[in-house]
């Protein structure tokens, strides 16, 4: 019996040990993984380079959640942050976003859908009821964009 409490004990406090493990890591850190082929949103490829420009003020830059922008644009590259929260903040992803696509130039961020992967321990012997933890890992995407003059 005393086994069991303290494999039930070990299983709640895994989840806890892995936050303060990754709190220091750039929790807050956006990925960018820039394209090398560079499109238009036709499917053009672009044969001359993408115009590298230097960091703008994150209040510039635009986001597109349900409608694609007017304007012609070029496909810079994929931005992503995950987060484990158990609501997360759409507002908090948005913010560094800008941030990130401001630091390479980009004009704008399409956002793209959000992914999520859940984390659920088996349980001890195959009893889920003695695994009350739960953790999921959604991240959220964007696609930095830069206008086009036309």
């Amino acid at each position: 019996m005393q086994t069991v409490f303290l494999m039930n004990a070990v299983w709640k406090i895994i989840p806890l040990l892995a936050l303060l493990l990754t709190a220091g890591c750039g929790g807050h850190q956006v990925q960018y993984s820039p394209l090398n082929n560079p499109v238009t949103p036709t499917g053009e490829a672009v044969t001359e380079a993408v115009e590298k420009r230097d960091p703008i003020n994150p209040d510039d830059v635009r986001i597109f959640v349900t409608q694609k922008p007017e304007k012609p644009y070029l496909e810079l590259g994929v931005l992503s942050w995950s987060t484990n929260a158990y609501i997360p903040n759409e507002e908090t992803a948005f913010r560094l976003f800008k941030e990130r696509a401001a630091e390479i130039g980009a004009d704008g961020v399409i956002i793209l859908p959000s992914r999520e992967q859940g984390n659920n321990p088996p349980g001890l012997y195959g009893y889920r009821w003695m695994a009350s933890s739960q953790s999921t890992l959604t991240t959220f995407r964007g696609l930095a964009i830069q206008f086009v003059e036309e």
